[in-house]
C-alpha cells in the first residue's frame, strides 16, 4: 500500500529540534502543511524559520491544560481536519516534578493531548486519520 504524503495537515509536537524538526522539514518539503507544536516560543519561531513554507508555529506545552486548550482553539479556528499527528514531545531524566494539574511530568507529555483531553471532539470536525508515536529515547 502506497501512502500519498501530499496536501496533508500534520501536527508534530516537540518539533523545535531533533527528530521532530527533521520530520517537519521533510513533510513540509513534500507539500504538506506542518503545524509546529512547541513549548518554547523562541525555539518554535526558529523552527518555523528553518522549516519555512508550509509550516505554522502554534505554541503548545503538553503538560498544561490551559496551553492544550489554547492550542486546540487556534488549530480548530484555522483547520477543519487533521490528517496526521506525530507525538514527539517528551521530557526524560529530570528530578521528580508535577504539572499544574498535579500529574507527574514523566507520564504526561503527549499522552494527555489525546487521553484526558481530546481536542479532536471539541475543535476539529473530522477525526485524525493517522496517529504516529515517535520516541527519540530509550523507554520502558
Amino acid at each position: 500500500m502506497k501512502t500519498n504524503f501530499k496536501n496533508k495537515i500534520i501536527i508534530i509536537t516537540g518539533s523545535s529540534s531533533g527528530l521532530g524538526l527533521e520530520s517537519a522539514k521533510k513533510f513540509a518539503s513534500l507539500g504538506n502543511t506542518v503545524i509546529l507544536a512547541c513549548r518554547n516560543i523562541e525555539y518554535g519561531k526558529k523552527a518555523k524559520r528553518i522549516v519555512g513554507e508550509n509550516s505554522l508555529f502554534i505554541p503548545l506545552d503538553v503538560s498544561s491544560s490551559e496551553s492544550i486548550d489554547k492550542f486546540a482553539r487556534k488549530f480548530g479556528h484555522k483547520f477543519s481536519k487533521l490528517d496526521i499527528l506525530i507525538n514527539n514531545a517528551g521530557v526524560m531524566l529530570h528530578p521528580p516534578k508535577k504539572t499544574e494539574d498535579g500529574t507527574e511530568i514523566t507520564f504526561v507529555p503527549d499522552l494527555k493531548i489525546f487521553g484526558n483531553y481530546d481536542f479532536r471532539d471539541d475543535y476539529i470536525e473530522q477525526r485524525v486519520n493517522d496517529y504516529v508515536y515517535l520516541n527519540s529515547g530509550l523507554s520502558i
